[in-house]
């Protein structure tokens, strides 16, 4: 398969995720992930599936295959493609969930469909439905949020970011945190040697703080 096959999928499938299914809709648990975090996906079915689910997760230009055991292999035209699963009951179910390896900083699309399948599906016509096809964008950074939390926050925002003192779950938002401290809301101005990375990261950490990372 061509370079310029697999974008044209790629943008079919990401057209598809923005507009949204009546069939499904895929979304992870948090816009982004620190390194150890728990990554969730979740499809939900209007109406039950009895065929193939299959999840690929786009890195660059390259595609890789999710497994029934949850492993994870690159894309080989023409070999049969490895389904996540087979069916799927209607409602909210869980499609994935994994530790978030170090070392990996870049946004990778998700994309999850159903079909038959049976052979190579982005070749076979008719291998998935493509009524099914959904995608969603996971930041992966590899920048531990916990302790930039601990070292540039708890200070004025308490340990735990669960209890929203001053206000910290706005920084569940990496744009509003990089606003208060162009603004110096609050004196957050002190805060302009961070990255927009350590912004990201420790606004990762606010979605879904680890205590055992401080």
């Amino acid at each position: 398969m061509t370079k310029q096959t697999l974008r044209r999928l790629a943008a079919t499938a990401l057209c598809l995720g923005a507009m949204g299914s009546s069939l499904a809709q895929l979304s992870a648990g948090h816009s982004g992930a620190n390194p150890g975090d728990t990554l969730q996906l979740h499809l939900n079915l209007a109406a039950a599936r009895g065929d193939n689910l299959y999840l690929a997760a786009q890195l660059g230009g390259n595609f890789y295959f999710f497994d029934e055991a949850g492993g994870l292999s690159p894309y080989v035209p023409g070999a049969p493609t490895p389904r996540r699963r087979a069916g799927g009951s209607a409602g909210q179910q869980s499609v994935l969930e994994i530790a978030v390896p170090e070392g990996i900083d870049a946004a990778v699309t998700f994309h999850a469909a159903y079909g038959p399948g049976g052979g190579d599906i982005l070749t076979t016509p008719g291998a998935v439905d493509m009524a099914t096809l959904q995608s969603t964008v996971v930041d992966l950074t590899p920048i531990p949020g916990g302790p930039s939390y601990a070292a540039n926050c708890q200070s004025c925002h308490d340990y735990d970011p669960t209890a929203n003192f001053n206000n910290i779950q706005a920084g569940r938002d990496a744009a509003k945190i990089q606003a208060a401290i162009a603004a110096d809301k609050g004196g957050m101005g002190q805060l302009a040697f961070l990255s927009a990375r350590e912004i990201a990261a420790i606004s990762y950490w606010i979605q879904n703080p680890r205590f055992d990372c401080h």
